[in-house]
């Protein structure tokens, strides 16, 4: 299995948003998805998702990962990308 997703809510549990970090299957970088906005961040960005210690402001308050997604590596089954013709 492989991580390629992290679910991460900033916030409290009152009041809070919800973004996405997700691995490219095809050059293995690491993208977050913010609303509107997808940037690529770095490894260090990944590893404060388990664990930030930063709670100087509101928003740095229980700013974790809340979900993770895994795959199950199977070369047979997982491709890269999806072919146009699998597209409906």
């Amino acid at each position: 299995y492989e991580l390629y997703s992290i679910l991460i809510h900033r916030g409290s549990s009152m009041a809070g948003h919800y973004y996405a970090y997700i691995r490219s299957f095809e050059t293995g970088r690491w993208y977050e998805f913010n609303d509107s906005s997808v940037s690529e961040i770095s490894s260090a960005e990944i590893e404060k998702a388990f664990g930030d210690d930063d709670r100087s402001s509101y928003w740095n308050r229980g700013a974790n990962a809340y979900m993770l997604m895994y795959r199950r590596l199977d070369p047979v089954r997982n491709m890269p990308t999806v072919p146009p013709t699998e597209i409906s």
